[in-house]
This record gives structure tokens, sequence and C-alpha cells, in this order.
């Protein structure tokens, strides 16, 4: 009976520490590869970051005229 838990118990562990070194690995991962962007979400991105810097009524402006473009 003790054995049994014994051994019961050791592979609780064991899966923990599997399931411990999986997370590990998948930090790796996301770490080593940052990703990969189009020439599109460059821009998207550059745009966003601007306009955060920008007030208000500013980006309002900008919106306008862009709706304007596009209409």
């Amino acid at each position: 009976m003790e054995t049994s838990k014994n051994k019961h118990l050791f592979s609780i562990e064991r899966e923990g520490k599997m399931n411990e070194l999986k997370e590990q690995a998948v930090q790796r991962e996301t770490r080593a590869e940052p990703p990969v962007l189009s020439e599109t979400e460059k821009t998207i991105a550059v745009i966003e970051r601007k306009l955060r810097l920008m007030s208000e009524e500013k980006v309002k402006c900008v919106l306008q005229f862009v709706i304007h473009i596009a209409g």
C-alpha cells in the first residue's frame, strides 16, 4: 500500500516537473521569435504610436481627413 502511494506521489511530482519544463520551453520559444510584421502592419503601428501622442482634437481632424479621402 505504502509503495503504491509513493509511486503515485512520485508520478504527480514528475508530471508537475514536466508541465513546468513545457511551460519554460514555450516561454523560450515566444521570446526567441519576435513576430514578423508585414509592411502594412508596421505602418499601422507607426500611425497608432503617432496618434497616441496627439491631442484628441488633432486625432479627430486626422480621422476626418482620412474619411474625406476614403469617401
